[in-house]
């Protein structure tokens, strides 16, 4: 989709939104969550839209782009006509900044909107990436690079979350690949199977074998923020700030091992995307143990625990190749096969995507 036809987007979603045009407004994009992944452009060049910030890191240029962010006490006290898009993922921040602008620059609540909705929007229009930092973008540029078609390839995604925010397998659906969702948030299943047609859906959650001695329930622990939930009790030890345990709940479960075997049976899988928070390397393992052959996997662990250090090892020892610098956030990593991934032309790609410089000029 054209910048002007992503921009018209923000002007459709801002009138239905306040009920006026824009240029009858002074409008705030409050926070920064939509700079990542370059996704800026859709606002780009509206001078109705000015940029704020409360994170004085990002204040000023930003990374490349030809505009300036402002610290919101920089632009107070703001016109009547000014309104604010609170750009931010979750609703409880979405509250939390909503009552700072009022409580702070005046701004009532009916000038105030969260700005998700129009984000989903724009990023459903855009054929880009969708995972965190670009990762989806790699893997698919891979599979691009050998000349395979996309729409042939079948993938599994351990942990799948949002059907498209930070998802590393939504950019391969939209371009009609299809495979195996696992999410064992039950508040993400209704939306998992109504936006992503031609996948399977399965709404628990997947262990080894060997860790589930039997138990078809285990305790599931939920947090503030769906992304950092898990069924690994040592990893609430180190929640970053911010994110907080809301309960505990029993949620079925089954063995990475019948998972395969019943939706993979020729032990072949194109793409492979795990992000079980703690449990990553224990279900790669467990697949590698039972002789799945992956095409490229992109996962998180822990990059200095003793498991993610054997799990590496015993990848390169069947031939898979390692990509860390620019993968994503800094415990992701992906990993290709290169027993498939060996002309000149694959090499090429992966020394410019060692490259952070290069690697936002391939994706953009």
């Amino acid at each position: 989709m054209k910048k002007t036809e992503l921009r018209l987007l923000v002007k459709d979603f801002v009138y239905d939104t306040f009920k006026k045009p824009i240029h009858e407004l002074n409008v705030i994009l409050y926070e920064w969550w939509f700079s990542q992944g370059g996704r800026m452009p859709a606002f780009m060049n509206l001078d109705e839209i000015t940029f704020v910030t409360t994170r004085i890191s990002y204040n000023g240029k930003m990374l490349d782009y030809d505009f300036n962010w402002y610290l919101p006490e920089e632009l107070a006290p703001y016109p009547d006509n000014t309104v604010f898009l609170i750009n931010v993922i979750y609703e409880y921040e979405y509250e939390r900044e909503k009552k700072f602008i009022h409580d702070t620059f005046g701004i009532p609540y009916e000038n105030i909107c969260w700005a998700r909705p129009l984000i989903l929007k724009l990023l459903d229009a855009q054929d880009f990436q969708f995972g965190y930092a670009g990762a989806d973008r790699i893997a698919k540029l891979f599979f691009d690079k050998y000349g395979m078609d996309i729409s042939s390839i079948r993938y599994l995604d351990i942990g799948a979350n949002h059907y498209l925010l930070h998802n590393n397998t939504y950019l391969f659906h939209k371009n009609r690949a299809s495979g195996v969702l696992i999410e064992p948030n039950p508040d993400f299943r209704t939306l998992l199977e109504t936006n992503r047609p031609g996948d399977k859906v399965l709404s628990y959650g997947c262990l080894p074998e060997s860790m589930l001695n039997g138990n078809e329930k285990l305790k599931y622990y939920r947090t503030n923020r769906a992304g950092y939930n898990t069924f690994y009790k040592e990893g609430l030890k180190h929640f970053p700030p911010g994110v907080y345990l809301q309960e505990e709940v029993d949620v079925r479960v089954r063995s990475i091992e019948d998972i395969v075997e019943e939706y993979f049976p020729n032990r072949y899988i194109n793409y492979v995307t795990i992000d079980a928070e703690g449990m990553g390397a224990a279900i790669l393992d467990a697949m590698l143990s039972c002789n799945v052959i992956m095409d490229v996997i992109i996962i998180e662990m822990n990059t200095e625990n003793t498991q993610s250090r054997k799990l590496y090892l015993k990848l390169k020892r069947l031939g898979y190749g390692m990509l860390y610098y620019g993968i994503g956030t800094s415990q992701d990593f992906l990993f290709y096969n290169k027993n498939v991934f060996k002309n000149n032309e694959i090499n090429k790609s992966i020394k410019n995507i060692s490259n952070r410089k290069r690697l936002y000029g391939e994706i953009r």
